[in-house]
């Protein structure tokens, strides 16, 4: 099923033990995929752990 096939159905059915993605198709680029597995949790970095973008003007 696509996302907006999952969204327009009834909330009970939408409720699946592996999560709201899984089985869903998808398209990365040209090339179709289905998402399984399961589930993952994103955590933003601590602010020691990030990257820091350098200025445009270090260099003068």
């Amino acid at each position: 099923m696509t996302c907006n096939e999952v969204a327009i159905l009834p909330f009970e059915q939408r409720i699946k033990p592996e999560g709201f993605y899984h089985g869903m198709r998808v398209r990365h680029g040209k090339q179709d995929c289905v998402l399984v597995g399961p589930k993952a949790l994103f955590l933003p970095k601590k602010d020691s752990e990030m990257l820091k973008q350098a200025d445009l003007f270090d260099a003068l």
